[in-house]
């Protein structure tokens, strides 16, 4: 029997996440494409699915009260919103991560001392309790950092899911 992950979609970072779990885990499970992360639930908890590698938000409600099983958070840190799980890093495959982030970007030749008073106070921002906490509720871990940290993070993400993309054979619809 040919075992299967559920998906939002060619493409999709569901799709690149499971991809990534063949790659790293040696593994050949078929990708399902569905039309919405409901459709992936729905057949998931329904048994006519092995495996979904979910963002944390729509997973947490059905892991909390028992109907899914939470394996693995794919980071490097615990998650605030289902901080008993443990990490793919914790389980011994740290190249095993799949982390979605969000930044903020601004126009090529913005000038430096803008970029950093605009960094300045978003990371001043995320040291506030309250916006933090929102942030958590919403399923984020919260980083911050300096412009070219985020340079350096989009750089490695490019080179690390450009080869997912590859080793997938994924092509455009």
């Amino acid at each position: 029997m040919k075992h299967g992950f559920g998906s939002t979609g060619s493409g999709s970072s569901y799709h690149l996440s499971g991809e990534l779990f063949n790659k790293v885990m040696d593994v050949s499970m078929v990708h399902v494409p569905y039309t919405s992360p409901g459709a992936v639930f729905t057949d998931l908890l329904g048994g006519r699915l092995q495996l979904a590698l979910p963002g944390i938000t729509a997973a947490a409600p059905m892991v909390k009260d028992g109907r899914l099983n939470a394996v693995a958070v794919m980071s490097g840190t615990r998650s605030e919103v289902m901080p008993d799980v443990p990490t793919t890093t914790e389980l011994g495959q740290p190249e095993l991560k799949s982390e979605t982030w969000f930044g903020v970007l601004a126009p090529a030749g913005t000038r430096p001392d803008v970029i950093e008073k605009i960094n300045g106070a978003l990371n001043a921002a995320l040291q506030t309790s309250e916006f933090r906490a929102r942030l958590v509720q919403m399923g984020f871990t919260t980083m911050g950092g300096t412009p070219q940290e985020f340079v350096d993070t989009l750089a490695e993400d490019i080179e690390k899911w450009g080869e997912i993309v590859k080793f997938s054979g994924a092509q455009r619809d």
